[in-house]
């Protein structure tokens, strides 16, 4: 129903709502219309973390003052999207003419400077030409990006905000490329609770999250709660289907339906040590999910009654209202974290000596990375493809990486095995880890 701006301006003199919102965030960030605020200017913005050299060189990266990071969900590709984009992640490209109707055009305008969002141009022979019926092609930037549009890609709720178009390049099995068109919609539709975004082994400092729901859900009165046992809060949450009135039949079942394909992961996640005692929960005013009809007198009631009642219990939690260091709420925190993560790498670990050793008619992973150095480790693809880039034979310094890395694992599996003693408190429920392309 919204794409969210109008290429001529105000209409009937209301301000479209992307206009609004890039108005709001500059005078937020003291800065005029046509220098939109980019994730660029908060990463390098004043008054960031210092961690000291030592981390800074684990890390290889220079730490960022604020890491803002966004979710949205590609309809076309089936999946959620982190932006600003990984650097492994798929590039996107949009067509200017067709955001015109979706951002203001002091945005437009920035993406179309100097060493914003540069054309694309076909450089290679098997680079896909322009789509038909579209002039221009830019590349959406990393650091570049205008946190206006990352929102934008965010909050496209069903039905009452437009999809925003983006393209991509399909790769096809023959070897060519096409450009496809992308919708992107809301990112609570994959992920609605990202709380395991910044998340580490174990935390320097901590991440929080903050969930509205129905608090009779679990038996609570309380408008706002934080767990303060390491026991509590690992429990499902219960909404049943039965009930009788209005509320009750078909319609709620599909309600319950779509809920639990949108956030079964976001509440399996929840349920974890580690995970669920940095978690504040706050009683909704209602059971409507977008609460439109809110008034500006109700939100600064919300804020007052339960937003800042929020931000105070996980103050109280994890500060000493003494000294104002970290609370033994904290540091119990830390070893949970690190409970958790030893009982999941464990469980990884489990076999894989076993496996490595060459079990069943497997070759041992120690004669296949001695073999690689003479001939290519991967298979080469089938005639008529195009040939694999980086499939040399390892170098020997290559091969003897691997062969530590291998060795270092073992090693590791064995460790854990001996030392694997019974805790006194069991991690309830148990971590599962996985491995997963970046969003």
């Amino acid at each position: 129903l919204c794409p969210g701006s109008y290429p001529e301006g105000k209409v009937q003199g209301a301000v479209p709502l992307m206009d609004w919102l890039h108005e709001g965030i500059q005078a937020a960030a003291g800065r005029p219309l046509n220098q939109p605020l980019t994730f660029e200017d908060l990463w390098t913005a004043p008054g960031g973390p210092d961690m000291g050299p030592e981390s800074a060189n684990a890390r290889k990266l220079k730490p960022r003052s604020i890491d803002l990071r966004v979710m949205s969900t590609n309809l076309n590709h089936g999946r959620p999207y982190q932006f600003p984009l990984h650097p492994d992640s798929e590039r996107l490209y949009f067509d200017p003419l067709a955001w015109r109707s979706h951002f203001p055009a002091e945005v437009l305008a920035y993406l179309h400077s100097k060493d914003c969002a540069r054309p694309y141009h076909p450089e290679q022979a098997n680079d896909p030409a322009l789509p038909d019926g579209v002039k221009d092609l830019r590349e959406l930037p990393h650091g570049r990006l205008p946190i206006l549009v990352a929102a934008r890609l965010s909050l496209s709720f069903p039905v009452l905000f437009s999809t925003v178009p983006l393209w991509a390049i399909e790769k096809r099995p023959d070897g060519s490329q096409r450009f496809r068109p992308c919708h992107f919609t809301d990112g609570g539709v994959c992920s609605n609770f990202p709380i395991h975004v910044f998340d580490s082994v174990v935390p320097e400092w901590p991440t929080f999250g903050i969930t509205l729901e129905n608090a009779a859900a679990r038996g609570r009165s309380e408008k706002v709660w934080v767990t303060q046992v390491v026991t509590e809060g690992g429990e499902d949450v219960w909404s049943p289907l039965d009930s009788q009135g209005p509320d009750a039949g078909i319609g709620k079942f599909a309600r319950r339906l779509i809920s639990t394909m949108m956030g079964w992961s976001d509440d399996t996640t929840q349920r974890l040590p580690g995970v669920r005692d940095r978690i504040v929960h706050v009683c909704q005013v209602s059971d409507q999910s977008l609460n439109l009809k809110l008034s500006g007198p109700e939100i600064m009631t919300m804020a007052r009654e339960l937003g800042r009642p929020a931000g105070l219990a996980l103050v109280n939690k994890f500060l000493s209202p003494i000294t104002g260091q970290p609370s033994e709420h904290w540091h119990e925190h830390r070893w949970v974290r690190f409970q958790t993560f030893l009982s999941g790498i464990r469980q990884r670990l489990h076999g894989l000596r076993w496996a490595a050793s060459g079990a069943g008619d497997n070759p041992s992973l120690q004669s296949q990375i001695s073999a690689s150095t003479t001939r290519s480790p991967v298979l080469a693809p089938p005639p008529g493809q195009p040939p694999l880039a980086d499939s040399l034979p390892l170098t020997k310094h290559q091969a003897e990486s691997l062969s530590a890395a291998l060795q270092a694992l073992q090693q590791l599996e064995q460790s854990l095995a001996e030392h694997d003693v019974q805790q006194p408190l069991s991690m309830v429920p148990g971590p599962e880890l996985h491995l997963r392309p970046p969003v």
